[in-house]
């Protein structure tokens, strides 16, 4: 709880946070493809996601969301239209089963065939100032699709989806073009100043999506037709307010997953979700902080019965 701040375990994640700002790094992404074929798939995904996949021009991407029937998450993603009729969704690998379960509960057949692709696609996530110089240079047999990824912030991010058995030699091809291969640690600290919440660790089966500040991330579309769970969305947009949201917090030290918040009458106001230290910001977390806490307003971060300070920001924290 009180631990100093601290530089990246060894000398490769160091480079690797460093040419973020001067090249790019690539990461090993844990994402489950479903494709979506036919002439119905529009309205198909559109009727079980909370994104308009017919804005989507051929070669884009989108986040969006499925929801259980009362507006609490089943997954987060990111959809990408492939052709006319051909949409790519991915989903992080702890929830693809559940968004499979719900496909196959609600996609007849009839209107567009679903195919599960994990066993035939990886994906890595390529993040940094030079990554769009970089993208050109490494299109080769194998990349099936190189695709601009929706990161908060200011760093550019690319999504290269390849057949399984050419996963080897991207890598090859990425190293021998100077890119850092990142560690998940390396990972964590990119997402979490960049305010991009993961499944099942700052979001779950309990969140609405606008706890999760995904209307912010531009995830929902509120001018679209009905889908799954759209009533509470669209309540909650026009007619109200959630009472809690993902928030950021900036300490002097590394805070704990869990830990709980309290402000300064001692009323406890929200949880940590994410932590990071970020060579450059210091201690970072993702936290879910009532919405009666202030900008800027400083809350006791408690956990083993210890106490720190934090100061409450908007997210995403920086890009650069």
């Amino acid at each position: 709880m009180t631990a100093p701040i601290s530089p990246l375990h060894g000398t490769s994640d160091a480079e690797s946070y460093q040419a973020l700002r001067t090249g790019a790094c690539w990461f090993d992404s844990p994402i489950r493809w479903s494709r979506f074929v036919g002439p119905k798939s529009i309205d198909v995904l559109n009727g079980l996601i909370t994104n308009d996949v017919a804005t989507l021009r051929n070669g884009d991407t989108m986040l969006a969301a499925a929801l259980a029937p009362k507006g609490k998450l089943v997954c987060d993603m990111v959809v990408l239209r492939v052709a006319e009729d051909t949409f790519l969704v991915g989903v992080i690998e702890t929830a693809a089963d559940a968004w499979l379960s719900l496909v196959r509960k609600y996609v007849n057949p009839r209107l567009s065939t679903v195919t599960d692709e994990t066993l035939r696609l990886r994906t890595f996530t390529l993040v940094g100032r030079s990554a769009g110089e970089i993208v050109p240079g490494i299109q080769r047999d194998g990349i099936e699709h190189a695709v601009r990824f929706p990161m908060p912030g200011d760093r550019a991010a690319f999504l290269l989806v390849v057949s399984s058995d050419a996963a080897e030699s991207l890598q090859a091809r990425l190293d021998a073009a100077g890119v850092h291969a990142g560690s998940s640690e390396v990972w964590n600290i990119v997402r979490v100043e960049a305010g991009l919440p993961q499944f099942g660790v700052d979001m779950d089966e309990s969140t609405i999506p606008q706890e999760a500040n995904l209307d912010k991330l531009g995830a929902i579309s509120f001018t679209k037709g009905c889908y799954t769970g759209q009533e509470t969305v669209a309540r909650i947009h026009f007619r109200g307010h959630v009472n809690r949201q993902l928030r950021g917090l900036v300490s002097e030290v590394l805070l704990t997953t869990g830990a709980s918040l309290s402000d300064a009458a001692g009323k406890a106001v929200g949880d940590v979700r994410s932590v990071a230290t970020s060579p450059r910001l210091g201690p970072l977390a993702i936290a879910m902080v009532r919405r009666e806490v202030g900008t800027g307003d400083t809350v006791q971060v408690t956990a083993d019965g210890a106490s720190v300070p934090a100061r409450v920001v908007e997210l995403p924290f920086s890009g650069g």
